[in-house]
């Protein structure tokens, strides 16, 4: 018998591993495209290609930021760490940072069955819920959108915390329960969308654990089962606390930064009535997964009819799962699932500026994927279908999920194909016709983007980013007054510290140094985090004579970030400019190290060593500025001179032929070749070099003296 039962284990071990594998190379194969997708401009720049305290990797003072930063209006300091992690392992190679998210997907996938597989005792049904999660078109734009790492992270610790209670419940332990509450601290800190997850333990309670029962009141047990469910609830109090305590952190956040909307922006009742009517099209979307989008916007009017019939049909399923709870236990628990996770993002409370998102479907999905496959299992058994009609449906079914997924991936591949897309299946799209205009833009075709953002203005009259991102183009354009005007009024729907720092930009075109240092003044007030408004007013104080208060301003801009190469090479010139050669050096080194392949770094620090005497250290320098731009004439010039102070005359005259080759107007290079020309004993050449030297200077009385003498000795 122990034979017999070591073997049935042994083959359902095996069967549960086979469908594992098989849950994580369907997935790692319908999701290997990402790999060669780009970053997206839309939170991609904010979440990791341009946030300096990403791109320094992992260290204690970046795990530092990631605990205390409100940026980009969010907490979430373990989804910065492991955008931290992918910089400190792969660098800028995108399709590895795509690929992360998908290795969390599979994680989660497997976790999903293995979990259900436990609770239920159910093969089938585990496995199909799970496969439903892994390839559903709805999940897409969480595992291919880089940005919402803090998603698939925190989903995926979301079902460490399932699998974890599952084995909790079934056999209890302070231990396992403080496993439990470990993961869901840790999932908490990825995102705090999973502050709903102790509500969703209750229900595991209910079914299919069966730990919460109910009893009609006088019948035997019925005092049991209440003391049984009460402590039940107490068992959730912990997680309770947790969820507290990161939800209010999440609503100051909001409102600190100002994500939050307030009521005179959006009306509650406009809220409630796009929460009712959207959670009805995310059950449209899964049943039927088309027309997905990265961004649906708010529709200006709620047509009361459609408020009315959402709401009655939300109240006849909430009946109905009431209702049917003794027998089908898994309706309540998945309509449940499903219509709480849900809550924190569907609007009442409106952040941002979308009506819904697919992204928000990504844990509360699994809710109705359990009322469909269960319900659909149980159907089979009552029609007494057997076998081989479920498995037609099934395979139908996930075929033509898969495809569409595969089609909804290809809309990942690009910002162009993405937004194009996104206009193609929504209207008055005000923020995807701004996403086009700032790649038509950054692909110089200004025609395309002024049309762009104009079409945005229009949907949109008081949509700020579209009305700065227009100034930007006139301003390209040279057109500083029509530039200057759509500032102003960006500025005046929305202050923005890029804003102020457009118009000083203006100012500075214009001549205007004071009316410019004033603006981004005030940008760095706004936002005392600015890099570039700092690294700027350094220049505009440079450019005026204060050089002590342009490096102040500098040295400021490094604290924001130490390793933003611009600001460096800017101090190091300065430092130059003042004679402090070893500053400069200093600065201009690390500039180069951030930076290795800047031509212009590369020949200051040459030049700057070449101060010191450090003359070796300054050819190497020098001799790869010119690796990198073989026309530089500066770095050329230089180094023919430190090959001259060497006596290198051969090398060194081979560096002023090709300096006189591109720029015959430089001075210094004539002269110094003639130096070379007069040692050789090529007098004549070294004449004509002279007399070249006194025709642009005149006055050059070294020049005059050595002509004399190289005349003479003719």
């Amino acid at each position: 018998m122990n034979v017999r039962k070591r073997g049935e284990e042994a083959a359902s071990r095996f069967r549960d591993g086979m469908m594992c594998v098989l849950l994580a190379l369907t997935t790692l194969a319908l999701f290997w495209p990402v790999s060669h997708h780009s970053f997206i401009n839309f939170d991609d720049p904010l979440f990791v290609f341009n946030n300096p305290f990403i791109q320094r990797g992992l260290n204690l003072e970046s795990i530092r930021w990631a605990f205390t930063t409100t940026y980009a209006n969010s907490w979430q300091p373990l989804a910065w760490i492991s955008h931290m992690l992918d910089i400190q392992l792969f660098g800028l190679a995108v399709g590895w940072h795509h690929l992360t998210n998908v290795f969390f997907h599979i994680g989660s996938t497997i976790i999903l069955f293995m979990t259900f597989r436990r609770i239920t005792g159910h093969y089938i049904q585990s496995g199909f819920i799970s496969i439903l999660f892994a390839i559903h078109p709805l999940h897409v734009e969480s595992v291919a959108w880089i940005a919402e790492r803090k998603d698939v992270l925190s989903v995926f610790l979301g079902m460490l915390v399932l699998w974890s209670y599952g084995r909790y419940a079934v056999s209890p332990s302070p231990f396992r329960y403080l496993i439990v509450l470990l993961f869901f601290s840790l999932g908490l800190l990825s995102k705090p969308m999973l502050v709903t997850v102790p509500c969703v333990l209750l229900l595991l309670d209910y079914w299919p654990l069966q730990r919460m029962q109910f009893a009609p009141p006088g019948s035997h047990g019925h005092g049991f089962q209440i003391s049984r469910n009460l402590w039940l609830l107490w068992e959730k109090v912990p997680f309770l606390a947790l969820a507290l305590g990161v939800g209010i952190t999440t609503f100051w956040v909001k409102n600190y930064t100002g994500a939050m909307h307030s009521l005179e922006h959006t009306p509650l009742l406009k809220r409630l009535g796009n929460a009712l009517i959207s959670y009805l099209i995310y059950i449209e979307k899964m049943f039927y997964p088309r027309g997905l989008a990265v961004f649906y916007p708010i529709p200006k009017t709620i047509d009361s009819w459609h408020l009315i019939g959402a709401g009655c049909i939300l109240t006849v399923i909430f009946w109905v799962v009431l209702v049917k709870r003794t027998r089908y236990p898994y309706l309540i628990v998945g309509w449940l699932w499903f219509f709480i996770t849900l809550l924190p993002v569907s609007g009442i409370i409106q952040v941002g500026s979308q009506a819904m998102a697919d992204r928000y479907t990504y844990f509360s999905l699994i809710g109705l994927f359990i009322m469909v496959t269960w319900g659909f299992s149980d159907l089979v058994q009552k029609l007494r279908l057997g076998r081989t009609i479920p498995l037609i449906l099934a395979v139908v079914v996930l075929s033509i999920l898969i495809v569409m997924t595969w089609f909804q991936l290809k809309h990942w591949r690009t910002d162009l194909s993405l937004f194009e897309h996104t206009l193609k299946v929504t209207t008055d799209n005000y923020l995807a016709y701004n996403k086009l205009g700032v790649y038509a833009y950054k692909e110089g075709r200004y025609d395309e983007a002024i049309a762009h953002y104009s079409e945005a203005i229009k949907i949109a009259p008081g949509y700020s980013d579209a009305i700065n991102n227009l100034g930007a183009v006139y301003f390209d354009q040279g057109n500083f007054s029509e530039a200057l005007k759509l500032f102003r009024t960006s500025l005046e729907i929305t202050p923005q510290a890029k804003t102020l720092h457009n118009i000083a930009s203006v100012y500075i075109k214009q001549g205007q140094l004071k009316q410019a240092l004033g603006h981004y003044l005030q940008a760095i007030e706004l936002d005392p985090g600015f890099k570039l408004a700092y690294h700027n007013l350094g220049l505009v104080y440079s450019s005026l004579g204060e050089n002590e208060r342009a490096i102040s301003y500098l040295e400021q801009a490094l604290r924001i970030n130490p390793y933003d190469a611009l600001v460096h090479h800017t101090l190091g010139i300065l430092f130059y400019r003042e004679q402090n050669y070893e500053s400069a050096i200093n600065h201009l080194a690390a500039a180069a190290g951030i930076e290795p392949d800047n031509a212009q770094t590369q020949s200051k620090l040459g030049a700057a060593l070449a101060r010191l005497g450090r003359n070796e250290e300054a050819l190497i320098h020098l001799t790869k500025a010119l690796e990198i731009n073989p026309s530089d004439v500066v770095s050329l010039s230089n180094k023919g001179t430190i090959l001259l102070k060497q006596g290198q005359l051969i090398e060194a005259a081979e560096c002023y032929h090709q300096v006189l080759e591109i720029d015959s107007s430089v001075v210094e290079a004539h002269f110094n070749l003639s130096l070379i020309l007069i040692e050789q004993g090529r007098l004549e050449q070294a004449e004509k070099h002279l007399i070249t030297v006194l025709r642009f200077r005149p006055g050059m009385t070294m020049a005059q003296n050595l002509l004399r003498k190289v005349q003479r000795q003719r």
